[in-house]
């Protein structure tokens, strides 16, 4: 059976003719090649299949966590208020999961201050970093609020809904309403489903990834410096 090569894409087609449409890339029977009847081409034919090489599926010497570091994340601070009581940390697990209701979920770590302060307290703000806010990666990222005033000299305002602290730096924020009946214990941290009750822009910016800052950091010689990772206690 003649078999014919799309030369847009590859894709390898058998039959008595081309295909009127190529089913992967949409050219046409005019960009289709007539194969030499010498053999397979070392891949399936048929829809879905092409002649382009492919790279081996050779595990990478570092593991998968090779792999787990081209995940993208974003940069956040998520803070909490229980009775007269701030909290917040640096996160990079906060991703919406569903559009209707809206909701967001936030992985923090247990052994972390902002971690019990939220399960006592059900409600949560997340703060939206932009590339100008190396700054409060620092000031939420590197110290535990058992020890330290995290928002000594920031400026912030509690949230409407909630009275949660919104960082006035920030790109954007939202208010959650955390479900303690949804949250998922994740072993070293806790997964809370939160839903969306409030948020807005404060002003427009780049917003900061965690590949970004990675990049970016400063990187002074102390091993606890601005530009360690921030530990999000």
């Amino acid at each position: 059976m003649p078999r014919w090569r799309c030369k847009v894409c590859g894709y390898v087609h058998e039959g008595p003719e081309p295909p009127e449409v190529c089913p992967v890339c949409g050219a046409p029977a005019s960009e289709f090649e007539r194969l030499e009847d010498s053999g397979p081409t070392g891949g399936p034919t048929g829809a879905g299949a092409s002649a382009a090489p492919v790279a081996p599926l050779v595990p990478s010497p570092e593991g998968p966590g090779a792999a787990l570091g081209r995940i993208s994340y974003g940069l956040f601070v998520v803070t909490t208020r229980r009775g007269g009581v701030l909290g917040g940390q640096t996160a990079n697990t906060v991703f919406q999961i569903t559009a209707d209701p809206p909701r967001v979920a936030l992985g923090i770590n247990k052994a972390n201050h902002t971690h019990g302060l939220l399960s006592e307290s059900g409600v949560a703000a997340v703060n939206i970093l932009g590339r100008d806010n190396l700054d409060l990666v620092r000031s939420f990222g590197f110290r535990s609020g058992r020890d330290v005033d995290k928002f000594y000299g920031v400026a912030y305002r509690p949230s409407p809904a909630l009275g949660c602290p919104i960082l006035l730096g920030a790109l954007a924020w939202l208010e959650l309403r955390l479900d303690q009946d949804r949250k998922a214990d994740a072993g070293s941290h806790t997964v809370f489903i939160g839903d969306v009750v409030g948020g807005g822009v404060l002003r427009e910016g780049e917003p900061m990834t965690y590949a970004w800052y990675r990049e970016n950091r400063p990187r002074p010689a102390a091993a606890d410096g601005p530009g360690a990772t921030p530990r999000s206690k």
